[in-house]
């Protein structure tokens, strides 16, 4: 009986049925993500480490479209990324437009300075995940159709 006891403290019911209590919140992992993601693309921008900002701007963005796709505000993570990823590709295009970077001419492109360079490594940035972004949609809508 002392067994019996203690398997149902705790529970709320003589019966034993524990399937309120035994719910936990369940943590995400995003956030943690978010914050690596933007530390290490703000670290890739300022100290104008082309690697890093890449990295950075796609654990960055895809955990902003994960989170977003499991907090149930957007249907599609694919898509999510495509649109985050245009919004970096713009970003990066205007500084590198705005600081005299320049593409053609005797050099395919001209980066004048340190900030035009960090422009372009957003360019970069967002055109590759712009890519993965297609590549997860095309395949996701390969696996629904087959």
């Amino acid at each position: 009986m002392a067994k019996e006891s203690v398997e149902n403290a705790g529970t709320g019911s003589e019966d034993g049925n524990r399937a309120v209590t035994d719910h936990k919140p369940s943590a995400s992992l995003w956030p943690m993500f978010v914050a690596f993601g933007l530390a290490i693309a703000e670290v890739g921008v300022v100290v104008g480490v082309y690697v890093l900002t890449i990295v950075g701007v796609l654990t960055f963005t895809g955990a902003v479209a994960g989170i977003l796709h499991e907090a149930g505000y957007v249907d599609d993570a694919w898509t999510t990324l495509g649109v985050l990823a245009v919004v970096v590709l713009v970003a990066g295009t205007a500084v590198f437009a705005l600081y005299g970077g320049a593409v053609g001419g005797p050099a395919l492109v001209a980066v004048p300075n340190a900030i035009a360079y960090r422009g372009l490594s957003m360019m970069a940035a967002g055109g590759i995940t712009l890519l993965a972004s297609v590549a997860g949609f095309t395949r996701k809508e390969l696996a629904v159709a087959g």
